[in-house]
């Protein structure tokens, strides 16, 4: 299938959150926004786990608007007769935040907190068995190292069997380079939301992300600039000539180096 101009292109971080804001100043609601997009994600989910026979399913939330979309994501799916359990953080001063997770607590989904979490169980211990997790810890928006108790979290996460889904973008990878800040959750799918990130791409981000979903929510504007574009997936190469040689199809000339580094020049025919 022809991937479409818009689904082939890759923005940064900073790019997608101002196109957010410009939404949010044409008085679109950004509880609205984060309700569209866990609906969005949970009728996908609801269909592949009525075929994958998945009943028991664990959100990880964090502070941003990430665990929003985790929390919203909770009630949709318990909506949809699936039992659900939320591990939570401390919740951050996010009005809509606040909002997902009193809506979730409405629809009597069962939340437990993280301390208590890692308080109980041993990095090198299992969790009661779930079908799936879900990563809603952390957006785009992080770029920093994780401390010891989040790399914790990170590491029970990855030890558990089952399903592993991640919302927007697998919790501890830059979102720009694709570096995990120092390790990230291994997912078997990401649901990104709006557009494509640079880091879902390029360096290690791209052996944690599993299978890529973009869900698209809002219209691109005149603003938004792509920072790459996706090549696609069947690329067709000129057929060439059996008596063809080096000469006969032009030179490429490829120049790399860093502030840090030597560069290197390559001739290559």
């Amino acid at each position: 299938m022809q991937r479409s101009v818009y689904h082939s292109q890759v923005y940064d971080s900073q790019s997608i959150q101002a196109w957010e804001r410009r939404w949010f100043a044409q008085r679109n609601s950004s509880l609205g926004l984060m309700q569209q997009a866990a609906w969005a994600i949970a009728q996908n989910l609801n269909k592949q786990f009525l075929a994958k026979k998945i009943k028991h399913i664990a959100v990880w939330s964090g502070q941003g608007n990430n665990a929003g979309d985790g929390y919203y994501i909770a009630a949709f799916l318990k909506q949809q007769g699936f039992k659900v359990t939320v591990f939570a953080t401390e919740l951050g001063h996010s009005k809509d935040l606040q909002q997902a997770f009193h809506y979730a607590q409405s629809q009597q989904v069962d939340t437990q907190t993280i301390d208590y979490l890692l308080s109980e169980h041993e990095i090198n211990q299992d969790l009661p068995i779930f079908d799936c997790h879900i990563d809603a810890l952390f957006g785009i928006g992080l770029n920093r190292m994780l401390d010891q108790k989040w790399q914790n979290i990170i590491h029970l996460y990855n030890l558990q069997t089952g399903f592993k889904v991640s919302v927007d973008i697998p919790s501890g990878i830059h979102a720009d380079t694709g570096q995990a800040l120092p390790c990230a959750i291994e997912a078997d799918q990401t649901f990104t939301l709006l557009g494509y990130k640079a880091g879902l791409f390029t360096g290690q981000g791209k052996e944690y992300v599993g299978k890529l979903h973009l869900v698209s929510l809002i219209p691109i504007d005149a603003e938004l600039k792509p920072l790459a574009y996706l090549s696609p997936e069947r690329i067709a190469l000129p057929k060439r000539k059996a008596f063809g040689h080096k000469g006969s199809y032009g030179h490429v000339l490829v120049v790399g180096g860093h502030a840090d580094m030597g560069g290197g020049s390559h001739y290559v025919c």
